[in-house]
């Protein structure tokens, strides 16, 4: 008996009796979703409804992805963007050493700072 329901809970994914989530129909339910947002702004902005200024007809942004994209214009910020990101993740990785070392090697300090780490 054990050995049929290990069977069954290989075969299935999940124990007998235990109902599976349907994945696919939700992706599906988001994805169309998204597209009804979409299909909603760029009517929205095309019969006058929301100003440009307000919100872009999707297709315009687009276009204009698009052809930053093609022009190499995005590289030098994404680069920007990527090094900002990194120097800002090691330096804070440096300074949470450094506490964590300061913490754990000062028990007073632990109790005084923890709450206020916790709380932040």
């Amino acid at each position: 008996m054990a050995l049929e329901q290990q069977a069954t809970v290989t075969a299935t994914g999940a124990a007998p009796g235990v109902k599976r989530r349907r994945i696919g129909v939700e992706a599906l339910a988001s994805a169309g979703l998204a597209l009804a947002l979409i299909i909603a702004a760029q009517l929205a902005s095309s019969y006058g409804v929301v100003s440009d200024l307000i919100l872009p007809k999707p297709s315009t942004v687009a276009v204009v992805l698009f052809e930053g994209f093609a022009s190499g214009y995005y590289v030098e910020h994404t680069l920007s963007t990527i090094i900002s990101l990194l120097s800002g993740f090691v330096v804070a990785s440096l300074f949470a050493i450094a506490l964590a070392g300061l913490l754990s090697s000062l028990p007073a300090m632990e109790r005084i700072l923890t709450p206020f780490l916790v709380a932040f």
